[in-house]
């Protein structure tokens, strides 16, 4: 049995390589255009789309947290008491894929929280954001039905 961490960490890179790779016919022209540079400049979209992803693999407790550093900005998640994190490879040295406790010395702990909030779209959005995860998680799904197949 996995621990929550490798769980996590799984379902994060699984996630990531996704969210690159699958096509974005169902992606507003606003996910598109913030996706285009992944990972730069996209990680609060792509949080987004992390979170109902882990939502719906039965992690109830996702939280947003928009953090500052001078003038940078930047958004992950924490759930359940961990810290996800798909785009940190934006900043220079950073790994693709942060899964670590809240309460280490992790690298995001340098940003000044500014807010942390469940992660929820805005309601003028919500629906993009769900066809945006259908097509992503038919992607996944079809990922997952090719590898099995051999193919």
């Amino acid at each position: 049995m996995l621990t929550t961490e490798q769980t996590l960490s799984q379902l994060a890179v699984t996630f990531r390589g996704a969210l690159v790779a699958c096509p974005m016919d169902g992606f507003s022209n606003y996910q598109r255009k913030r996706l285009q540079s992944f990972p730069k400049q996209c990680c609060d979209v792509a949080s987004l789309l992390l979170a109902y992803h882990l939502q719906a693999q039965g992690f109830l407790k996702v939280e947003r947290v928009l953090g500052r550093l001078g003038e940078e900005s930047h958004v992950w998640l924490v759930v359940d008491g961990w810290i996800v994190d798909i785009t940190a490879d934006q900043f220079a040295g950073d790994d693709s894929v942060i899964v670590t406790r809240t309460n280490t010395e992790s690298w995001h702990c340098q940003f000044c929280v500014e807010s942390q909030e469940p992660a929820n779209p805005l309601p003028a959005v919500v629906a993009d954001y769900e066809r945006a995860y259908a097509a992503i998680k038919r992607w996944l799904d079809s990922s997952i039905t090719r590898s099995g197949s051999g193919s």
